[in-house]
């Protein structure tokens, strides 16, 4: 899917609200985001408080504040993705009055109340428990695929759907303690560094990612296999440099993570810098790199204290909790020794590998 960003502005209100020839403070960045506080300073003369409320419907509530508020339309700012069947809000702005605004954030599922501190606390309230009825856990996220066009790279974005995960089931016990780790880094701390996944193939490493994807609040930026070698490019830095406080995603990096020879590796040179250097501290990007090989074959450097927000192996599903897995899913099957969950979930297809491996990923059962 396209991104198309059409930023809609109607009426005069806005007109007669930019009394800002005086002031040079962007109201948009290059890349059109909109900025809503600066807009809402120059439209109040004063810095907004704000009060977020997270995981909520974007085009429902939208419809909804119009109709319970009586909002002109005229009043309000919006960028959306338009394509051949579908309307979606990327970011709005909208006043319940001038100096109280909602707005929902660009490429989140939240939104934030933007008000001047003199507004009532009963105000306040009736609002944000208006916005915490239209709370909903998503079914789907974006991701954002980084591709090519001519010489610049560009980002495509696709929905991805949040996959049935029982992390008791799915997964080893050892593993609960990293998920966390890799949740508290990519939401509440937003630490700098790497997260390292690795492992046997099927062992749930990209479903892994579809769940952080959807049920993450943060801007997931895909890079394929296929053009991971353009992080050794200076103007791949250029390029993510426009999307800060964003989570790289490279799967299959094996051939940019091996140990730096005489020559260099500059892939590695940009990751560390992104991970744990002067650009991560502007930038706050964090990178997660999925790969098949072991340690062993990576640059070691990657794997210093402070660099690292976490390094998991994938290893297949212990005997008792695949058994307990293949079970759930009501086959008889048993096993004696350890499996992935590729082979338990596609237990029942015929092998057509050489050497008897399976199918690479799993699909959890409805």
């Amino acid at each position: 899917m396209k991104r198309f960003i059409s930023p809609v502005v109607r009426g005069s209100q806005h007109a007669s609200a930019f009394p800002f020839s005086g002031h040079f403070l962007p109201v948009f960045s290059g890349r059109t985001n909109f900025h809503a506080a600066t807009y809402y300073y120059l439209s109040n003369s004063v810095v907004p408080s704000k009060k977020i409320i997270y995981g909520v419907g974007r085009d429902e509530l939208f419809e909804a504040l119009i109709r319970e508020y009586r909002i002109d339309l005229s009043t309000v700012i919006r960028h959306d993705s338009y394509g051949s069947d579908f309307t979606y809000i990327i970011q709005a702005y909208v006043p319940i009055k001038r100096n109280l605004v909602v707005h929902f954030r660009p490429e989140e599922r939240d939104v934030e109340i933007l008000y001047h501190p003199g507004v009532s606390e009963k105000v306040l309230r009736d609002l944000m428990d208006f916005l915490i009825r239209f709370e909903n856990k998503p079914n789907y996220g974006n991701v954002y695929l980084v591709t090519q066009n001519g010489s610049s790279l560009v980002l495509d974005d696709f929905s991805i759907q949040n996959p049935k995960i029982d992390f008791e089931l799915h997964y080893n016990d050892d593993f609960n303690k990293v998920h966390e780790i890799i949740l508290n880094g990519l939401t509440i701390q937003r630490q700098k560094g790497l997260i390292l996944l690795h492992g046997i193939p099927g062992s749930g490493k990209t479903t892994y990612l579809r769940h952080l994807i959807v049920n993450t609040e943060r801007r997931f930026i895909y890079m394929p296999s296929e053009l991971a070698h353009l992080i050794a490019e200076p103007s791949f830095l250029n390029f993510i440099s426009g999307y800060p406080d964003s989570v790289l995603l490279i799967e299959d990096a094996e051939e940019i993570l091996a140990p730096r020879s005489g020559k260099g590796n500059s892939a590695i040179s940009n990751l560390l810098n992104l991970g744990d250097g002067l650009l991560s501290d502007c930038l706050k990007i964090q990178v997660i790199c999925t790969f098949n090989a072991p340690l062993t074959r990576i640059d070691p450097a990657l794997l210093r204290k402070g660099r690292i927000i976490a390094n998991y192996e994938f290893k297949a599903l212990e005997t008792l909790k695949a058994n307990r897995l293949i079970a759930s899913t009501g086959k008889t099957k048993s096993y004696t020794h350890p499996v992935s969950l590729a082979e338990i979930f596609h237990s029942e297809e015929e092998d057509f590998s050489s050497n008897g491996s399976r199918t690479i990923g799993f699909g959890i059962a409805s």
